[in-house]
């Protein structure tokens, strides 16, 4: 049973840290058709949401970050499986990039985030393979010495 259950909780962090990869190599891919936290760039978006606007550019900032907010969420559930804090959240979300100020730095940041979950993925698959091998295993037979 207790093999089982880590399987089952590997499982979950492998299929997490998936969609959380996804979500940030799609933000990756909108960041260069996107708004920025710059002075300009932020009341050029007001000013176009606020009529409505279908832009393109407006389009791809809100996606992305949506995007962000669940790479952020994958990530802090495959690094703290328990209950998730607001501060944490806002903590990932500033490294994920959610408040750079150019759009190079965002990407900086993002590529980052991108090789930590790849590499949370290789651990965790590693993981499994290793209890899928019987690794995790009780070998030795209660009462034996």
């Amino acid at each position: 049973a207790p093999e089982m259950k880590l399987k089952t909780e590997t499982e979950d962090l492998l299929a997490q840290t998936s969609q959380g990869y996804s979500n940030i190599k799609r933000a990756l891919a909108l960041n260069p058709n996107t708004f920025d936290t710059s002075l300009v760039d932020t009341a050029q978006r007001k000013m176009l949401e606020s009529v409505g606007s279908k832009d393109p550019k407006v389009v791809n900032t809100r996606e992305l970050e949506n995007m962000l907010e669940k790479a952020a969420l994958s990530q802090l559930k495959a690094t703290f499986p328990g209950a998730i804090s607001n501060d944490e959240r806002q903590a990932l979300l500033a490294t994920q990039g959610m408040a750079s100020k150019s759009i190079e730095e965002r990407g900086r940041i993002m590529q980052n985030a991108a090789d930590a979950l790849k590499g949370i993925y290789a651990r965790n698959k590693k993981r499994l393979n290793e209890i899928n091998a019987g690794a995790y295993r009780a070998t030795q037979m209660p009462g034996d010495e």
